[in-house]
């Protein structure tokens, strides 16, 4: 749905802080993460905009792909995801 907001469609060029929500912006740093596919990563309140049902999915998509993860989070969701948890 994303590609049909401009005129130009996919070869659109725009600002994501101007053009996407929050929450778009984060699920598209997943996408980048998937496709890079690190051995780890860290991630600072990187899917507060979205809601828990998709967290747990983009979530989900990083353990299938063996993906180290350091979250920094305040949402409740995230420690069936993680096998340590830190607090301060």
């Amino acid at each position: 749905y994303l590609a049909t907001r401009a005129p130009e469609g996919l070869k659109a060029t725009a600002r994501w802080e101007d053009t996407l929500s929050l929450g778009e912006q984060q699920r598209m740093g997943f996408a980048r993460l998937y496709f890079h596919n690190p051995l780890f990563c860290t991630l600072d309140e990187c899917s507060d905009a979205v809601s828990v049902d998709q967290e747990s999915k983009l979530y989900s998509q990083l353990h299938d792909r063996n993906i180290t993860v350091i979250t920094i989070s305040k949402r409740l969701v995230l420690p069936e995801f993680h096998e340590r948890e830190l607090h301060f």
